[in-house]
């Protein structure tokens, strides 16, 4: 049986996303079969477009094909973003979960505009040519916004 959705952890979830631009990103390992392998990932975020009145937009990336997280995405493209506000148990966190794919065409550019608002440093490496956009098709999101207040999100 589905719950109810709880509009309070929508609101944090959708908060977490939107005012922060790194979270731990957790891909399924190429080298060790059936481990998560996680790391720090920068993001940024756009429009979802399938429903442009989503609470949740949709988690952008910029990744070098030559890291482990690109090539474990290019074998299995589920994965998980953890964002947290802050480094204490108490502090309140989303995870993330979804498919992320390389993205083509006409979604590179409003990525590389919303990308490089957020990590402007980025502009250095961002015309390598072995670095790509790619983006999170968010399919479930657990949020935890303080001491007895957890749950799943309906996305």
């Amino acid at each position: 049986m589905e719950s109810e959705p709880n509009t309070d952890l929508t609101e944090t979830a959708a908060s977490l996303l939107n005012s922060n631009n790194t979270g731990a990103l957790a891909t399924v390992s190429v080298k060790h079969e059936g481990f998560p392998f996680a790391s720090q990932a920068p993001y940024s975020v756009i429009q979802n477009p399938q429903d442009a009145s989503a609470k949740l937009g949709v988690p952008v990336f910029l990744f070098s094909d030559l890291s482990v997280h690109s090539k474990n995405l290019r074998k299995i493209s589920k994965a998980t973003l953890l964002i947290q506000s802050g480094d204490s148990m108490q502090q309140s966190r989303v995870s993330l979960m979804g498919d992320i794919r390389r993205l083509e065409n006409d979604a590179v550019e409003q990525a590389r505009q919303s990308y490089l608002t957020q990590h402007p440093d980025a502009a250095q490496w961002i015309s390598f040519g072995d670095f790509n956009f790619y983006a999170m098709s968010i399919v479930d999101c657990y949020v935890v916004a303080g001491f007895g207040k957890a749950g799943w999100v309906r996305v």
